[in-house]
């Protein structure tokens, strides 16, 4: 068995490194705290989260769908 990883894993690895921070998220339930980390690279926007191991590149709307204020992601319904 292989346990190096893929190739791609590699790259995404890479990239998400190399990337700027573009978004964190932290959610906190009873079983604890979960981070997901957002990172750009060119045009490219890597994710990372403490949930899964690895680095998973994600679509560019996921990506720019992220760039919000924290109000943006506020229920705002009155009823």
């Amino acid at each position: 068995m292989d346990l190096r990883g893929s190739e791609d894993e590699k790259k995404a690895a890479a990239a998400f490194e190399a990337g700027t921070p573009f978004a964190t998220v932290q959610v906190t339930d009873v079983s604890g705290t979960q981070e997901l980390q957002v990172r750009k690279n060119k045009d490219d926007y890597y994710a990372k989260s403490s949930a899964v191991a690895g680095v998973y590149k994600i679509s560019s709307g996921t990506g720019t769908g992220l760039d919000k204020g924290l109000d943006d992601f506020r229920n705002k319904k009155l009823f």
